[in-house]
């Protein structure tokens, strides 16, 4: 199985919360315990969103959960009794916090968005005679599931003007429309890309490498390993302006068809994530 984040693909996913608020007198009222005991919800929240999500965090800071919604998206929580001392009372929390439920929210913080994106797909190193149809195939899907995540958020996605750049050419809507220099190691800038698109605000660039081995394992199965990198260009400002950790995974099936299918819902649980992410924080930036 593939090497990717825990926290990417799960529904439920665990963090710890803190707080400490001033109290009025010697012990801590009801209304001060259910005060504090919103804070360190809210804290274990901020705290995974700044440990994995950090595009989201950015979201989060400008519109939290508020003690009525907060309990749908904080749905178990195991508290250590509360500590009083020096006018202070403080609580500690472990979380299971509902990620669907957390998109849900961060999404309704972002308006709706006129900006046209378009999705570029680069092998980071020439594929060769025989991983042509290997990154063919791959980027294909990818280009396809990736553009789907973010039509689902609300994004527009200018497919017809989606590239795959690999073994020796520009691929777009199945036909090559344009050959490049083969230089033997691709250097593609976000700023050449966007010399052959127009019309678009944003290019989301993936920079792939993509191997195989035939079998693996005792039990036969082919693999494909995948590793890269996304970034966001703004064509406007003509500047990138995020990009994600390196990923690197692996995917084993029965045959070639069925490994590029498993390699790709790993990137898009991981990078797909990330980039949505990273597209709602940058349109609340752009909205002010």
């Amino acid at each position: 199985m593939a090497a990717v984040s825990s926290w990417a693909n799960a529904e439920i996913v665990h963090s710890k919360g803190l707080a400490e608020i001033r109290i009025n007198g010697a012990s801590a009222s009801s209304q001060e315990l259910a005060q504090a005991e919103f804070v360190a919800k809210e804290n274990s929240v901020q705290r995974f969103l700044a440990e994995f999500r950090p595009a989201a965090a950015q979201v989060y800071a400008n519109c939290g959960l508020t003690q009525k919604n907060i309990d749908e998206v904080v749905i178990d929580t195991r508290t250590r009794p509360p500590k009083t001392r020096q006018g202070l009372v403080q609580v500690k929390m472990r979380t299971s916090i509902d990620q669907v439920k957390l998109d849900l929210h961060l999404n309704s913080c972002v308006k709706p968005t006129s900006q046209r994106i378009a999705i570029v797909l680069v092998a980071r190193e020439q594929a060769d005679t025989q991983s042509h149809d290997t990154y063919k195939a791959f980027f294909g899907q990818l280009d396809k599931s990736l553009g789907a995540v973010f039509v689902a958020k609300g994004f527009s996605v200018d497919s017809k003007q989606d590239m795959e750049i690999f073994s020796g050419g520009i691929y777009r809507q199945e036909r090559l429309v344009r050959q490049y220099e083969h230089s033997g190691q691709v250097n593609w800038e976000p700023a050449r890309i966007a010399g052959f698109i127009t019309n678009v605000d944003l290019l989301v660039i993936g920079y792939f490498d993509i191997g195989r081995s035939n079998s693996v394992s005792t039990n036969n199965l082919t693999e494909v390993a995948v590793s890269g990198t996304a970034e966001m260009f703004d064509m406007v400002e003509n500047v990138v302006v995020a990009s994600t950790p390196k990923i690197q995974l692996n995917a084993e099936a029965r045959n070639e068809r069925e490994a590029i299918n498993e390699a790709v819902q790993l990137v898009v649980e991981e990078v797909g994530i990330q980039l949505t992410d990273k597209l709602n924080a940058y349109s609340l930036r752009a909205g002010k």
